[in-house]
């Protein structure tokens, strides 16, 4: 918008000046502001104005003027400018005169004189926002018409014909095209079943009416899209073929506002149709099979893929429920205190194996979170120096295997303690190297971590990556492509490994650690991944390390806790109340939440373990009953769920569940959260050795031999050993322990401790050496 003017208009020099000063004092120079001592002299001013582009936005002006009088002047500037908002001052008050220029020029105002500042600058400043107003209406007018008139013409110029209705089916609008096709316009008050029978539309070969609601006008108003081939439009002694399609449009709020019906006649596609059914029927048929064929693996791979993300849903719960099972039994058999270090070492390892499968359902539900849209950061504190020796172990094996050097070369200065989310970074940091040992045939691969901080808060820090490897390469070409999903490179696909999807999960789980993912890249000489994440410092004391002195039974001089356990899993249940009833709790069970309601009003408990996924009643609809039914006294309800699906898990707390506790559980998790919300106080065993610092000890164990000790036994021995260990063959390991002579029986039990904890990535690196 260009500057705006305001024009006072008076015949006395005093009138003018008081009008300008006390504008400008009120308005400042937001406004342009000129003064006019005549009606002639104002018309003047009016045109060098506007031919300089300004805008006149109002005028003041007074009655009493020789010459032309003000209500002359305002008609006439309101026949050039009907838009300027005009102020008439007079002293004389002639209503005459001032329904005159009401009428013939739109009078905004009119000021007696003397005038109140006050008044004054309210009716300018009111003037001015109602020009403006004015302007922006008109401005959006102008844009509605010319993109109305752009659609017109848009409409006209398609090659197909367009027909519009209302959402009560009376006509809108047919285009030029649709008039063409039909031979005639549409009549404005026709009704759609006449309307048929106006543009005499049959169905296709027969002399049946086409069915009014087979069409797509009527599917249309009622919310379906459809096309059809199969009408006939008969005019002029002419049978015109079309094919329509029918759309409804709605507005903002999804109500139908119109429906929409784009047809064409199909009198040349029909012929050759006809055409090649004469010459060739039998190939007609081949084809229509072969398309319904592939429409039907269409439509079944579109359903599989609508189905993935509630079957995946499903089998998180399928699967964690018995893993839940496993490990809960496993731990309430460590309680045990007559078994034997063996018998730990079993247990410990049901322990470990359940917790990789766990890990491993979590990374395929994980999966289905981004293709859904709904991952997000879970910042944890965790021990970053932890999370990288656990990954060197990881991968040093593998690149061991392939006779690659694997290094990773961290700062001596690096944080050990982080908050960020440690499976997100973890995700990344495997992603990466297992590309790395993929397409490393000979030569290196390193992984740099080195750290900075950001000029924000004292906390904030920055981890920089490189993971550096002297693998194929990857061509410019396929650069661009590189971090879409499911899109390999040659050597991915000649690898036959891996589904595209690593880089693209990598690089969103690094975009929201706040952080970016860069290559560089030689064919044939390898690749370098650099990425960065940020993150805040923490400390050992918020590193939530699980408790290693285990629950004996409740402390003394406490209440009898009444717990109640619903779960329609019998070994769910019986995991549960088990564990409680052994350190002194009073359990009751229930196998869904009818049971439950039943059981909670008669009985009282102080806390609920509820599943949330059971039949007759789930445990939604029975938390739900609970808190409308409980007067008082607040039962605690904790929800078990295998669900990991944050939207699920935030379902429970809005239903009433207090706490929620995801499958499968440690028996640390049941205890610790019946101390949060009932104090409930324990009496702990007294630490002994347990089956991590065996495992730990035979780590230490492990790491006190050397490839020398092994010199005893002939070299033959030793590569099969070594090739044993590689292949992950205990059975062949043991047959070779067996072999060491009883003079050397603490090589034989060393090594048979490191078989025991599936420790044969020592044993690689102790007969490595050697292998090279």
């Amino acid at each position: 918008m260009s500057q705006l003017v305001i024009i006072c208009v008076d015949d006395e020099k005093s009138i003018l000046d008081s009008l300008q000063i006390e504008l400008e004092a009120a308005l400042g120079d937001k406004y342009l502001i000129e003064l006019a001592q005549s009606a002639q002299e104002a018309e003047e001013v009016i045109l060098e104005l506007v031919a300089e582009h300004y805008e006149i936005a109002l005028i003041i002006a007074d009655y009493i003027m020789p010459g032309i009088k003000g209500d002359e002047l305002l008609i006439r500037i309101h026949e050039q400018y009907p838009k300027t908002v005009k102020i008439m001052l007079t002293g004389q008050a002639d209503i005459t005169a001032i329904a005159n220029v009401i009428n013939k020029a739109n009078l905004y105002r009119y000021l007696t004189k003397p005038w109140q500042a006050e008044d004054l600058i309210l009716t300018v400043k009111e003037g001015i926002y109602r020009y403006c107003q004015a302007q922006q209406q008109a401005t959006l007018i102008a844009e509605l018409h010319e993109s109305k008139n752009q659609l017109k013409q848009f409409l006209e110029a398609v090659p197909i014909g367009i027909f519009i209705t209302d959402a009560q089916g009376k006509p809108y609008y047919l285009n030029h095209m649709g008039q063409s096709i039909t031979n005639t316009d549409v009549p404005p008050d026709i009704t759609l079943e006449r309307l048929l029978e106006n543009y005499q539309a049959y169905l296709a070969g027969s002399e049946q009416i086409y069915p009014l609601e087979k069409t797509p006008i009527w599917k249309a108003l009622h919310g379906e899209s459809i096309t059809i081939d199969d009408m006939e439009l008969r005019t002029n002694d002419r049978i015109i073929p079309v094919e329509a399609r029918g759309t409804p449009i709605y507005d903002q709020d999804g109500k139908i506002i119109h429906a929409i019906v784009a047809f064409q006649d199909i009198s040349e596609r029909k012929q050759a149709q006809k055409v090649l059914s004469d010459y060739n029927r039998t190939l007609e048929i081949q084809i229509s099979e072969r398309t319904e064929a592939l429409q039907e693996a269409l439509r079944t791979a579109e359903t599989a893929n609508k189905a993935k993300s509630a079957f995946l849903a499903h089998m998180s719960h399928e699967l964690r429920t018995p893993l839940n099972a496993i490990l809960g039994f496993a731990q309430l058999m460590e309680r045990e205190t007559s078994l034997t270090s063996r018998q730990q070492e079993f247990l410990a390892t049901i322990n470990r194996s359940g917790e990789h499968l766990l890990n491993l359902i979590n990374d395929v539900l994980e999966m289905s979170k981004i293709e859904a849209g709904r991952t997000i950061v879970h910042p944890v504190a965790f021990d970053l120096h932890r999370l990288l020796q656990t990954l060197q172990e990881m991968f040093q094996i593998r690149a061991q295997a392939k006779q690659i050097f694997l290094q990773f070369q961290i700062a001596t200065d690096l944080p050990q303690y982080i908050i960020t989310d440690e499976g997100k970074l973890r995700q990344v940091l495997i992603n990466l190297l297992s590309n790395a040992v993929k397409f490393t045939q000979k030569g290196e691969i390193i992984l740099r971590v080195i750290w900075g901080k950001p000029k924000t808060t004292e906390k904030d820090i920055k981890l920089f990556f490189e993971i550096e490897d002297t693998g194929v390469g990857i061509s410019s070409e396929e650069m661009k492509n590189l971090f879409q999903p499911f899109v390999q490179t040659k050597s991915g696909i000649h690898a036959k490994e891996g589904t595209g999807l690593g880089l693209a999960i990598s690089r969103q789980f690094v975009q929201l650690m706040g952080g970016n993912i860069r290559i560089n890249s030689i064919f044939g000489k390898g690749s370098s991944f650099r990425f960065d994440v940020t993150a805040k410092l923490a400390d050992a004391s918020m590193i939530m390390i699980p408790s290693a002195q285990r629950v004996l039974q409740i402390a003394p001089e406490q209440p009898q806790y009444r717990i109640l356990i619903v779960d329609d899993q019998l070994e769910n249940c019986n995991l549960i109340a088990q564990l409680l009833d052994s350190v002194g709790f009073e359990t009751r069970t229930a196998c869904n939440g009818e049971i439950a309601l039943t059981i909670w009003q008669t009985w009282q408990p102080a806390l609920i373990w509820m599943d949330m996924r059971m039949p007759v009643l789930d445990g939604y609809e029975a938390t739900r009953r609970i808190r409308q039914l409980e007067s008082q006294s607040h039962t605690f309800i904790i929800a078990l769920t295998a669900s990991t699906f944050d939207e699920q898990q935030s379902e429970c707390l809005a239903i009433g569940c207090d706490d929620f506790v995801g499958k499968p559980f440690r028996e640390q998790d049941i205890f610790d959260k019946m101390n949060q919300y009932l104090g409930v106080r324990y009496i702990y065993a007294e630490p002994t050795t347990s089956v991590l610092s065996l495992t730990s000890h035979c780590q230490l164990k492990g790491e006190t031999l050397k490839a020398s000790d092994l010199a005893i036994m002939p070299i033959i021995w030793r590569e099969q050993l070594h090739q044993a260990a590689t292949r992950v063959n205990a059975k062949l390991l043991n047959q070779l322990i067996q072999q060491i002579p009883q003079e050397n029986n603490n090589l034989a039990e060393a090594l048979t401790e490191l078989t025991r904890q599936f420790r044969f990535d020592l044993i690689v690196e102790l007969t490595q050496s050697k292998n090279e």
